[in-house]
């Protein structure tokens, strides 16, 4: 009973996974780290050069 429970919520889970989520290897988590890195950067500067 138990395990069956958790099985389903398990099954739940994994639904919301994306369909490729086994083929992003480190390198492309890296590369989407740093495109946001630079987006937020980009984005505080905008910030401060409409103060300045």
């Amino acid at each position: 009973m138990f395990f069956t429970i958790i099985l389903n919520r398990l099954k739940k889970i994994a639904t919301l996974l994306p369909k490729n989520w086994l083929d992003e290897t480190p390198q492309t988590l890296a590369s989407r780290r740093l495109g946001r890195q630079l987006a937020e950067r980009e984005r505080i500067s905008e910030i401060y050069g409409n103060i300045i």
